[in-house]
C-alpha cells in the first residue's frame, strides 16, 4: 500500500505544472459528446481533484467542476459517471 501511496504521489508531482492544460483536456474530452472518452475524464477528474487537495485548492475544484456539470447538464451519461465516482 505503501508503495501504492508513494507512486500516486509521483505521479500527481508529474502533472502538477500542466494543471491548466488538464482542464483544457477534461473540456475538450466532454465537448466530443463520446461516452467512451468519460472514463479518461474521470481520471483526470480524480487527479486535479487530488492536486487540489495537496494545494489546499478544494474550493477551486469544485467551483471548476459545478460549471463543468453546469455546462454539460444534457448529458446525463457524463453526469452518472460523475456521480459514481463520488465527484
Amino acid at each position: 500500500m505503501a508503495d501504492e501511496a508513494r507512486a500516486r504521489e509521483r505521479h500527481l508531482d508529474g502533472i502538477a505544472p500542466r494543471r491548466a492544460q488538464l482542464w483544457i483536456q477534461v473540456e475538450k474530452l466532454v465537448a466530443t459528446t463520446k461516452p467512451a472518452n468519460y472514463a479518461e475524464v474521470l481520471m483526470l477528474l480524480l487527479d486535479l481533484r487530488d492536486l487540489s487537495a495537496r494545494r489546499t485548492e478544494r474550493d477551486d475544484f469544485r467551483a471548476r467542476l459545478a460549471a463543468l456539470k453546469r455546462t454539460h447538464a444534457a448529458k446525463p451519461a457524463f453526469l452518472s459517471r460523475l456521480r459514481r465516482a463520488g465527484l
